[in-house]
C-alpha cells in the first residue's frame, strides 16, 4: 500500500486550491548552466479571455466607417495617442507608462483563416497552429524546454485557472496555483489518508507516477513563499486579476523566477452591454500592470520582465443588436516592459476593406510570439514554429 496525503490530491487539483502538473524526476541533481540575467527575464502574458473588442480599445476616433459601423457603441473621446487615434479612456492608468516609452500598441494582430470558435481559436493563439491540425504543445513550452537550465522551482507558474495553455504539453516544469498561501496552510494541516498502490483515476495514477518529485516541489515552493516580503511596494486592485498580479510579483521577488507567468482576466465576451462590461475589464487590466509595474520596479525587476497581452480574437466592426459585438478576427494587444521600445508598432487594419464583416490582421501572431520569446529569453524563435519566420521588433 502506497500512503498519499491530502497535500498529493491537492497538488493535482482534486480538492481543490493549487493543481500542480510537473513531469517525472523534478529537482533531480542535474547541472544547472545559468544564462546571465541581462539576456534572460521572465514573460508575464495575461490572457483576455472571451475575446476582448480591440476596436473599442484602440479607437480610430477621426474615422467615420468606425461610428457608422456603430451608431450606439462607438466612443467619441478618449485617451489621445496619435492622430485621430485614442486608447480606451479606462486604460488611462497606463499614461506614465507610455509617456516612459515602455509601453507598445500592436494593433492587427491575427493569423491566417481565422476561427470565430473560442476553443479552437485559443488552441491556435496558445499553440502557434495554423489551424490545420490540432497541435498538443503550448508554443512557449516549445522554446522554454530548449533554454539553458536555471535553479527554480518551476519554469511556468499558471495563475487564474484555464489549464496550462502556451505553456501545455512540452515536458517543461509548470506550476498552475491558485491562491498559493492558502494552500500552504491547507496542505501542512492535512491528514494522511491510505491508498492503493495503483489507480484508475489519471490524477492519483499520477500522484502515484510522480512520487517524490511532487513533494519535493512543494517543499522548495512553501520555503520560498514564506521567504518573500509579505508586503508589496504597492496596493494591488482586490480583483482576480489584481490578486493574481500581486502573487506573480512576489514570485518574481523570490529570486528564481520562472521564465513564463500566466495570468487570466475573465469576460470579454461581450456580446451585449459592451460599454459597461469592457469599460469595468479594461480599468481592472490598467489598474493591475500599473500596479504589477511599480512593484517591480521597487524590486528591481522591471528592466528584466516583459508583460504582454493577448486573446482569442477581436470583435466584428458592426455592432450586433444587443449593444455588443459578436466574435471578429484580427485584434489590438499590448507589450510593456523596461526593455521595450514603446509607442505605435505595427499598422491598424483599414475599415474600408474587410472580410466577412471583421477586420484583415497586418500583423502575424506567430510574429507576435517569436519576438516576446527574443525580447523576453533571447530564444531560438524558429521553436515556437519548428521554423525560422519573421519577427515582430519589440526592443529599444
Amino acid at each position: 500500500m502506497t500512503h498519499i496525503t491530502r497535500r498529493d490530491c491537492l497538488r493535482l487539483g482534486l480538492l481543490g486550491g493549487l493543481g500542480l502538473m510537473l513531469p517525472r524526476g523534478l529537482f533531480a541533481n542535474e547541472a544547472v548552466n545559468t544564462m546571465p540575467a541581462s539576456q534572460r527575464g521572465t514573460l508575464i502574458l495575461i490572457e483576455l479571455a472571451g475575446g476582448n473588442d480591440g476596436l473599442n480599445t484602440f479607437i480610430p476616433l477621426s474615422d467615420p466607417l468606425y461610428k457608422k459601423a456603430r451608431p450606439n457603441i462607438a466612443l467619441s473621446s478618449g485617451w489621445d495617442v496619435a492622430d485621430g487615434w485614442a486608447l480606451h479612456p479606462a486604460l488611462s492608468p497606463l499614461k506614465s507608462v507610455w509617456d516612459t516609452q515602455q509601453m507598445a500598441i500592436l494593433p492587427g494582430l491575427g493569423y491566417d483563416k481565422p476561427n470565430r470558435s473560442h476553443f479552437r481559436s485559443i488552441d491556435i493563439w496558445q499553440t502557434a497552429g495554423t489551424g490545420e491540425i490540432v497541435q498538443d504543445k503550448g508554443w512557449a513550452s516549445r522554446v522554454i524546454a530548449q533554454l539553458p537550465k536555471q535553479e527554480q522551482f518551476a519554469e511556468a507558474v499558471i495563475l487564474g485557472g484555464g489549464g496550462l495553455g502556451p505553456a501545455a504539453g512540452g515536458g517543461i516544469r509548470a506550476l498552475a496555483m491558485k491562491e498559493p498561501d492558502r494552500f500552504v496552510k491547507d496542505a501542512d494541516r492535512a491528514p494522511m489518508v491510505e491508498m492503493g498502490a495503483q489507480s484508475d483515476n489519471p490524477a492519483l495514477a499520477h500522484v502515484l507516477a510522480i512520487g517524490e518529485g511532487i513533494r519535493d516541489a512543494d517543499d522548495v515552493l512553501t520555503k520560498r513563499l514564506e521567504a518573500a516580503p509579505q508586503k508589496l511596494a504597492v496596493e494591488f486592485p482586490d480583483t482576480s486579476l489584481g490578486n493574481q498580479c500581486a502573487t506573480a510579483t512576489r514570485l518574481i521577488r523570490l529570486g528564481a523566477t520562472p521564465p513564463l507567468i500566466h495570468l487570466r482576466l475573465r469576460g470579454f465576451d461581450t456580446h451585449s452591454d459592451q460599454l459597461n462590461r469592457q469599460e469595468v475589464l479594461l480599468a481592472d487590466l490598467a489598474a493591475s500592470i500599473a500596479a504589477l509595474r511599480s512593484d517591480l520596479i521597487a524590486a528591481g525587476a522591471w528592466d528584466s520582465t516583459t508583460i504582454a497581452t493577448y486573446s482569442e480574437f477581436g470583435r466584428r466592426v458592426a455592432e450586433n443588436g444587443s449593444a455588443g459585438t459578436d466574435h471578429g478576427a484580427a485584434n489590438t494587444h499590448f507589450v510593456f516592459g523596461g526593455r521595450i521600445k514603446g509607442g505605435i508598432n505595427g499598422e491598424h487594419p483599414t475599415l474600408a476593406n474587410l472580410h466577412r464583416g471583421d477586420l484583415i490582421h497586418t500583423q502575424n501572431m506567430h510574429d507576435y510570439w517569436r519576438g516576446l520569446a527574443h525580447i523576453a529569453w533571447q530564444a531560438d524563435t524558429a521553436l515556437v514554429t519548428g521554423q525560422a519566420g519573421n519577427i515582430i521588433k519589440l526592443g529599444v
